[in-house]
């Protein structure tokens, strides 16, 4: 992770891509997008830092249970 002074239209934090084991690439401008698009929910819900973080641990305690990320109903 990268963070650097905003020129215009550019993100705040830039990430580096992230070699997977089964050879596929997760790029470093996906995970931004989603790491923003996840803090942006976050503020617009109020939490505090701590309550974000309790919040992404439930949902990695989540994700372990499951092979592919599907919706949850």
């Amino acid at each position: 992770m990268a963070v650097r002074d905003r020129k215009e239209g550019e993100k705040m934090i830039a990430f580096y891509g992230i070699e997977l084991n089964n050879g596929k690439t997760l790029e470093g401008e996906k995970i931004g997008e989603l790491v923003e698009e996840i803090i942006y929910k976050f503020s617009e819900a109020g939490l505090s830092c701590t309550e974000a973080k309790i919040v992404l641990e439930k949902t990695a305690d989540v994700l372990g249970e499951f092979s592919r990320v599907q919706k949850v109903t």
